[in-house]
């Protein structure tokens, strides 16, 4: 079982995030793809919302980073919105569940329910969050992707429980 370290990102991350990022476009709610320029002005104004941080996942005993999660705490007490994504050379090696888990563990004093959109059409995703006991709430069509979505949530403490025996 590998253990992750969850590290506030930096202005230095920036390069690194925005190729993971663009790599996994296709799957996120802007699939536009994204210069660096870009990136230092949505990282600058970033700065100022202290409800919405970007962690670099990483291994733990390694510092390797492997992906990186994003969290927006959405009322400051109840309800977080989440995400992952993982570097493309990570992806398929079940990091992901246990990564949630790890950080629901770290951070479930933030908030209650973690809510979080997902597209139709993205299976692997969708799959991956019933495994992480989210549920459908609701499903919407978006404009700007031009196709479904559902809106999924889960309470923290059911991630938080999870060990590393679900694949």
């Amino acid at each position: 079982m590998k253990q992750f370290f969850f590290e506030p990102m930096s202005n230095e991350d920036l390069s690194w995030f925005l190729s993971v990022r663009n790599s996994v476009r296709q799957y996120l709610h802007n699939s536009r793809e994204f210069i660096l320029e870009d990136a230092q002005i949505w990282f600058m104004n970033l700065g100022d919302l202290e409800y919405y941080k970007i962690f670099i996942l990483q291994e733990n005993g390694l510092r390797v980073k492997i992906g990186y999660i994003r969290f927006r705490n959405i009322d400051k007490s109840n309800i977080g919105e989440i995400g992952l994504d993982l570097d493309p050379k990570y992806q398929g090696l079940k990091l992901s569940v246990q990564a949630y888990a790890e950080f629901a563990r770290a951070n479930k004093a933030q908030c209650k329910v973690w809510t979080l959109r997902v597209r139709k059409s993205n299976q692997r995703a969708f799959s991956l969050y019933t495994k992480l006991g989210f549920i459908v709430v609701g499903e919407f069509y978006s404009n700007e992707l031009e196709e479904n979505e559902y809106l999924m949530l889960v309470h923290v403490e059911h991630v938080a429980s999870i060990t590393n025996q679900i694949g």
